[in-house]
């Protein structure tokens, strides 16, 4: 079993109070989104995987494997329906997940 890698979420960086941890990916991860109402968060990592969160509920709610290379960079849409993912140089490819079909 491989360890997982989490990461604290913080309410109030200041203050560096820890509101919670996400686990699950087990790699570095490369890039955080919040989606535009702030109640769900994306998180793009190392391994190649891309992780939806409900923020409000603390749950993991959707994974995906859309790109064979390491994730760097997420973002919702405006309306929240679609999610945007880069992989890393070698991939070439921007791709996008629509939420709704989920």
């Amino acid at each position: 079993m491989q360890d997982m890698m989490t990461f604290p979420v913080v309410d109030n960086f200041n203050l560096k109070i820890e509101e919670f941890i996400l686990t699950g990916h087990s790699d570095t991860i490369h890039s955080i989104a919040f989606s535009p109402d702030g109640k769900f968060i994306a998180t793009g990592s190392a391994d190649k995987s891309i992780k939806v969160w409900n923020f409000e509920e603390r749950t993991k709610i959707h994974q995906f494997r859309l790109h064979k290379v390491q994730i760097v960079s997420v973002d919702f849409s405006w309306n929240e329906q679609f999610l945007a993912t880069q992989g890393g140089i070698e991939d070439k490819y921007l791709l996008y997940k629509n939420l709704e079909i989920c």
